[in-house]
């Protein structure tokens, strides 16, 4: 089941602390089914440490290529002698440091009614959006996947998102397509390598269209957005966070996303469902795309090494375009990064995505793949149809002789949960009867899942092998 919780820090600080901290819990498609209330402490020690953690940071990468490199932002300048005496050991003591606080901190008696009913109505199992609503930056900026909380729920990803949002206005313009449309702006490669990233795009040809523009100028970039029907923006090159966010677009026009503002509404208005920055220090932009009521942004929280960027657009494209969720491509491509992270430490800190909570995740469109997901599904049936033990007279709208006998659903699932009960002690649950009645009815995984406010990812891999296991054994061969 995919699970929603919305967690408000209301308008406290970490110097003061937090009055009314309050969560939110429930499902896809009905996220108010429980209200939680508690309080934070204050913990300026969190803020001390973050900051002595960014000082190192910026200071141990100074050396590498990253995907900064805008003289208006002089935050960034490091004393050279101060390079040479910063060690990973450094970087690592003061993650150590960081993560132990923030797990104190959370674990607080104030805060704790909130985390034991989380812990009590969620499952392990289940796919979990965790959206913490704040407007206070260096809130945004802390790394919220060291709480333990996401360490027991290897399926939840936490998401940011403003304290204040809507929904949208949508145009009455016709956005079917039978493919994902993106639009991939790569902007100023002085001492960057993006040519990668272009790579791993155009693998995607055959799942989706994409508009390649290079260093393009501001009217160009403005009049590609007034077009219609782009479902995702993708920007690589160099960026960065002020009061503002920036980008360079060429070699000599930096900009902010405010001189795009009404392109960027009109697109979002016919459909723009993601902006994936894979660039430096992307808060700001995500802000200000916030600020327009986008559905979803993935940014880097800080500077990125070259080689992170890659690795993880690398790793979430696959994931993404093949079926997950977005969380799940989220924080499976980030948790990859770990492997990176002897040469570059905290590259699993950088992703995270920016959510509009009035807007569902977007979904890739597979109508290339559901042909061939829906060939698996009735395979599936098909298997449990013939299977010994489970002999029915059923009829099932599929053009194989398996099927043409005549019964209800019903009286199959009344058989596979007889079954169930004699061999496992226990019956099919909501979410395998949905994928069940689904199949019966044709559809496929993404049109099971949408029906029942679910992601298609969690069908695909956590439902369905979970249930082909559960039938195999009780049938007494394997069911594909």
């Amino acid at each position: 089941m995919s699970r929603l919780v919305v967690l408000n820090l209301g308008q406290g600080n970490l110097h003061d602390g937090f009055a009314t901290v309050t969560a939110q819990l429930g499902e896809a498609d009905n996220p108010y089914l429980t209200k939680l209330t508690a309080s934070l402490p204050a913990a300026p020690k969190i803020s001390e440490l973050y900051q002595n953690w960014q000082l190192v940071y910026y200071a141990f990468y100074q050396r590498l290529s990253w995907r900064l490199d805008i003289e208006i932002d002089d935050n960034f300048e490091i004393e050279e002698g101060y390079v040479t005496n910063i060690s990973e050991s450094d970087i690592n003591d003061l993650c150590q440091m960081l993560s132990k606080r923030m797990n104190a901190w959370l674990n607080s008696t104030k805060f704790r009614k909130i985390d034991q009913q989380l812990r009590t109505q969620l499952k392990p199992s289940e796919e979990i959006r965790f959206i913490i609503e704040t407007n206070d930056n260096l809130l945004r900026r802390l790394p919220w996947h060291l709480w333990n909380f996401f360490e027991d729920y290897p399926y939840a990803e936490v998401a940011l998102s403003a304290a204040e949002y809507q929904r949208p206005n949508k145009s009455l313009v016709n956005n079917c397509k039978d493919q994902v449309r993106i639009l991939a702006i790569f902007g100023n490669s002085q001492g960057i390598d993006i040519s990668h990233d272009r790579t791993l795009l155009e693998k995607l040809s055959t799942r989706a269209e994409i508009k390649f523009l290079v260093e393009p100028d501001l009217s160009h970039l403005n009049e590609q957005l007034w077009q219609q029907g782009w479902d995702i923006l993708f920007f690589a090159g160099h960026s960065c966070s002020k009061q503002k966010g920036f980008l360079q677009i060429n070699q000599t026009d930096t900009i902010t996303l405010e001189q795009l503002k009404y392109a960027l509404k009109q697109a979002i208005s016919r459909g723009l469902k993601l902006a994936i920055f894979n660039s430096c220090d992307g808060l700001g932009l995500a802000q200000q795309l916030q600020d327009l009521h986008i559905p979803q942004v993935i940014v880097m929280r800080e500077p990125v090494p070259d080689v992170v960027a890659q690795e993880f657009l690398k790793y979430f494209l696959a994931e993404f375009s093949s079926g997950k969720s977005l969380y799940a491509a989220v924080r499976s491509a980030r948790e990859r990064l770990q492997g990176l992270e002897g040469e570059y430490p905290c590259a699993t800190w950088l992703p995270v995505i920016f959510q509009n909570p009035a807007q569902a995740p977007m979904i890739w469109s597979h109508n290339a793949r559901n042909k061939w997901k829906q060939k698996a599904a009735s395979s599936m049936v098909a298997s449990i149809m013939n299977a010994r033990g489970v002999q029915t007279n059923i009829r099932l709208p599929l053009a194989t002789p398996v099927f043409s006998k005549t019964a209800t659903l019903d009286s199959l699932l009344e058989n596979l949960n007889r079954k169930l009960l004699d061999n496992q002690n226990r019956p099919l649950n909501d979410t395998e009867i949905l994928l069940l009645r689904g199949i019966w009815q044709n559809q496929t995984y993404i049109e099971i899942a949408q029906q029942g406010g679910y992601s298609p990812g969690y069908f695909t891999n956590v439902v369905a092998p979970e249930l082909r296991q559960k039938l195999s054994q009780i049938i007494g061969r394997r069911v594909t």
